[in-house]
């Protein structure tokens, strides 16, 4: 059992972070993303699984992160009296390799708390896909099959995804111009 501990830890150190980074964007909120990943990894630990027979090892985790996930939300659905998954507050800030000035720094760090509110106010449905497609990087291809759903639906379903993500990042620019102009 130690051998294998020890073996797991070091197979699942190197896709940590971007085990996170998935869950935090397909939840929005930080302790929900790690209940999700030590949930996820708890029970493939309990299972014994061998990792390393995987080639490609980092979508096996992501898929089944995924996986986890739906099955979370849908156990909380079938569970009334659970809180939602929302949280305004919640974002995820990524700061690149060299600091940048204080005053580029609140910028971003302003952007990516507008964009993150605007992600939360999305239906699950479409907060799922437009992570997965546009910040995961996923074809719409790979998500008909996925997510068994017919092209031409993933297409408009992102299309107004998109669009309520430009109205809502948008409404702070409108309104400053309708008081001020």
């Amino acid at each position: 059992m130690q051998k294998y501990k020890i073996h797991f830890e070091k197979l699942i150190r190197p896709y940590l972070d971007m085990l996170y980074r998935r869950a935090f964007r397909l939840t929005g909120n930080p302790d929900d993303a790690e209940d999700l990943v030590q949930d996820y990894l708890f029970s493939l630990y309990r299972k014994e699984i061998a990792l390393s027979e995987y080639e490609d090892l980092a979508s096996w985790l992501l898929r089944g992160l995924y996986n986890r996930f739906i099955d979370s939300v849908r156990k909380q659905q079938r569970t009334p009296d659970h809180p939602g998954l929302e949280n305004d507050d919640a974002y995820l800030m990524q700061l690149p390799e060299s600091a940048p000035g204080p005053l580029e720094y609140t910028l971003a760090q302003a952007s990516l708390k507008q964009i993150q509110s605007a992600l939360d106010k999305l239906s699950l449905e479409q907060r799922m896909l437009v992570v997965l497609h546009d910040v995961e990087g996923f074809t719409l291809a790979e998500l008909e099959e996925k997510l068994d759903t017919p092209l031409g639906t993933l297409k408009s379903r992102l299309h107004r995804a998109r669009q309520e993500i430009r109205k809502k990042i948008m409404q702070p620019f409108h309104h400053h111009q309708r008081v001020t102009g």
